[in-house]
């Protein structure tokens, strides 16, 4: 097997952009299990694919069909309980990549994923670590990136589909992590959690159903997982901001308000499954924004703002948060 993880690493030489493995989990049956369904591309983290450690096929939600990946957490003090499975990425030593999939944490739970320098595992040589929590407010989780001895802070849409995505250069040992159009983390890549020195290899990714903390139960789906050779579909990435909403929830008008006025934007609102129900312009030199009565129908939607603050600037600001709409 490690004779042909090695070939995989050499795609990038002459495959640029090449689609190395892409998932929507659409062609199992619900009640599969992934590692036992799929062992070329996921085991389970130490004990056979099947049984309690595998991650189940569900259609109780997905992004872009019928079916998702389930990591739900059923024994609030067993720290995967019992979901605990490994994307086995190959073992890349050189080239550019994106990894990316679509995700929905529900509003009591949260998530832990890490990322690891081998394929061979259990393993002690972890990259990154990614703990989602249900804090914040009511509208956001909070995320932490722990990685190269830093902890990088984030925030994520609670109880909706969300896009996440790395980016990595392993040539330059560089790796970015961000949240739909919003950088999150990015830092040196031939390391661990702790800064210390680690191979510069690209190997696995694990998913616990489990959330860093046992204030909150691992609740969450990943969909149409995406691994990439090159850099398309790399994008300009933008720091995110908490959109003020007033009031929130509401039967009536809300206004929107950012920190700066703002040129050239737009306001994008997004249902509960990810799809753009409405598109308005944002005032031209206004810092707010009045969405009014009836506009949308009773429910969760997310908000969404992005614009530069001049007519001529090349940067952009990306601003974020949860609308409740009553009846």
């Amino acid at each position: 097997m490690r004779y042909l993880l090695i070939l995989s690493g050499l795609l990038p030489l002459f495959a640029v952009g090449q689609v190395i493995y892409s998932q929507n989990f659409d062609s199992f049956q619900v009640g599969q299990k992934i590692a036992a369904a799929d062992p070329a591309n996921w085991r389970t983290w130490s004990n056979p694919p099947g049984p309690t450690e595998d991650a189940p096929i569900t259609d109780s939600v997905s992004q872009s069909g019928p079916n998702s990946l389930s990591f739900i957490q059923t024994v609030f003090a067993d720290s995967s309980a019992p979901r605990d499975v490994v994307l086995l990425l190959g073992y890349h030593l050189a080239g550019q990549y994106v990894l990316s999939w679509n995700m929905y944490i529900h509003d009591d739970g949260g998530a832990l994923i890490t990322m690891y320098h081998t394929d061979d595992v259990p393993s002690a040589a972890p990259a990154a670590v990614l703990a989602y929590y249900p804090a914040g407010n009511m509208d956001l989780g909070m995320m932490e990136v722990y990685a190269d001895g830093a902890v990088f802070t984030g925030y994520y849409p609670r109880n909706t589909w969300f896009h996440v995505q790395f980016e990595f250069d392993l040539d330059g040992s560089q790796a970015t992590f961000a949240i739909d159009t919003s950088q999150v983390a990015a830092w040196t890549f031939n390391t661990m959690p702790s800064g210390i020195s680690a191979p510069n290899i690209l190997g696995a990714l694990r998913y616990e159903a489990y959330c860093g903390s046992w204030l909150c139960p691992g609740r969450y789906h990943i969909d149409d997982v995406l691994f990439q050779a090159g850099t398309v579909g790399i994008s300009e990435i933008v720091r995110a901001n908490l959109l003020a909403m007033a009031p929130n929830p509401t039967a009536g008008n809300t206004l929107l308000s950012v920190n700066a006025p703002l040129a050239n934007g737009a306001v994008e609102v997004h249902d509960a499954s990810g799809r753009m129900v409405l598109q308005r312009a944002w005032p031209a030199g206004s810092s707010s924004y009045t969405l009014e009565a009836g506009a949308l129908a009773p429910g969760t939607y997310m908000m969404r703002v992005a614009s530069s603050t001049s007519a001529s600037a090349s940067a952009s600001t990306l601003y974020s948060g949860k609308l409740i709409i009553l009846p």
